[in-house]
C-alpha cells in the first residue's frame, strides 16, 4: 500500500494521549482498531482523522497544525469490520471536543477507510458538513475487483469465504463508489495520472462535492508529493527509502518502484507546485459543498408555478375590465 510515514508502533502510547480528557474519554475502544488521540499546542477547532495503511499509524511524526485521531486496523481489513462503531466513536469525538471543521484523511487501505468513515458520519449527522481527502484508495471491493493485485486484498478475500460476518461487512461497506453523493461530504481524491489501477478506481467517484487532484507519475505513494517541501533531493531519497524499509507491510513492497530515482525525481517536481500536506487540508476545509440542485421533477413544478403567476398577472387588468 501508499508508504505511511510513521513513527512507533500503534501499540506505544503517546505522552499527549491523555492531553484532553473530554475528547478521549469519548473514545470507546473498538476492538479491531487501535485508535489514539494528539492535541495540538494550544488546541483548536479543526480534527483531522487520520487512518492508517497499515498497522503503524500513518504522519505520526508530521505536525498537522490541528488535533489529530490517529486509527490504525489491527487486521488489515480495510476498517470493514464494525465500521458503524467506529463512525459513532468518530461522531462523538467530534462532538464532545466541540468541532468545527472535519477532515478524514488516509492513503491506499487507509484511503478507503477514510472514505467508508467519512460516508457513514456524514450519514449519521446530515446537518453537519465533513471533508475528506484519499491518497490513491481503493474503491470497490466487492464484488471482487480484479483490478486491485493487493496481497492484503486476495487475504481479505479469502478470509470472507470462512468469515460470514466479514462476508456480511463486505457486502455493506466494500463499495465506496457513491460517496460523492452525500451532500454534506467533500471530497478530493489524489492519484498518479500514470498509474493504471488507482486512476480506474479514482475514476468510480464523482459528484457535485468532489474533486480529483492528478499528480505526475505512476506511484501509489502520493501523500510523498505534499510532505518532502524544503527537503533537498538527498534527503527526499532517504526519506522515502527509509519508509519503504521501515514498513512491515507486505502491500508496500508491491508497489516499491523498481526505480527509486523516478518516484523522487517526480516528488521533487511535485514540491514546486503542490501544497504542502497541511497546506492540502487548509485548502480542502475551507471548500463548502455545492449547492443542492433541484431536480427534474422540482425544477418542472417550479417553472409551471412562475409560468401561472405570470399569467394570472397578465389576465387580472383584463378581467377587471370586463
Amino acid at each position: 500500500m501508499a508508504p505511511a510515514p510513521t513513527g512507533r508502533s500503534a501499540a506505544q502510547p503517546s505522552p499527549s494521549f491523555n492531553a484532553f480528557q473530554g475528547v478521549i474519554s469519548a473514545v470507546s475502544p473498538v476492538r479491531a482498531y487501535e485508535v489514539e488521540f494528539r492535541r495540538a499546542d494550544g488546541g483548536g477547532r479543526d480534527l483531522v482523522v487520520m487512518f492508517s495503511s497499515g498497522r503503524r499509524f500513518a504522519f505520526y511524526r508530521q505536525d498537522l497544525g490541528c488535533d489529530v485521531l490517529f486509527v490504525a486496523d489491527r487486521d488489515l481489513r480495510y476498517y470493514l469490520r464494525d465500521a458503524a462503531s467506529l463512525a459513532k466513536t468518530v461522531i462523538r469525538t467530534v462532538e464532545q471536543g466541540d468541532y468545527q471543521r472535519v477532515l478524514f484523511a488516509g492513503s491506499s487501505k487507509g484511503g478507503f477507510g477514510a472514505l467508508s468513515i467519512s460516508r457513514l458520519c456524514a450519514r449519521l449527522r446530515p446537518g453537519r458538513v465533513f471533508h475528506v481527502v484519499a491518497f490513491s484508495p481503493q474503491v470497490r471491493l466487492f464484488p471482487r475487483n480484479p483490478e486491485l493485485y493487493f496481497n492484503s486484498y486476495a487475504m481479505l478475500m479469502r478470509r470472507a469465504l470462512v468469515k460470514p460476518r466479514l462476508m456480511r461487512a463486505l457486502r455493506r461497506f466494500g463499495d465506496v463508489s457513491d460517496v460523492g453523493r452525500e451532500p454534506n461530504l467533500v471530497v478530493e481524491i489524489i492519484y498518479a495520472g500514470d498509474a493504471a489501477v488507482d486512476r480506474n478506481e479514482a475514476r468510480r467517484i464523482s459528484g457535485a462535492n468532489v474533486s480529483h487532484r492528478v499528480v505526475a507519475g505512476a506511484t501509489h505513494g502520493t501523500a510523498f508529493h505534499f510532505m518532502c517541501h524544503g527537503l533537498e533531493k538527498r534527503q527526499i531519497r532517504a526519506r522515502i527509502k527509509q519508509a519503504y524499509r521501515r514498513s512491515g507491510d507486505q502491500d508496500l513492497r508491491q508497489t516499491r518502484p523498481a526505480d527509486l530515482r523516478v518516484m523522487v525525481d517526480e516528488v521533487v517536481a511535485s514540491t514546486l507546485k503542490e501544497p504542502t500536506i497541511t497546506g492540502l487540508f487548509a485548502e480542502i476545509l475551507a471548500r463548502g459543498p455545492a449547492a443542492p440542485r433541484a431536480s427534474a421533477p422540482k425544477l418542472a413544478a417550479r417553472i409551471a408555478a412562475i409560468l401561472t403567476a405570470a399569467i394570472q398577472k397578465t389576465l387580472r387588468p383584463a378581467i377587471g375590465k370586463s
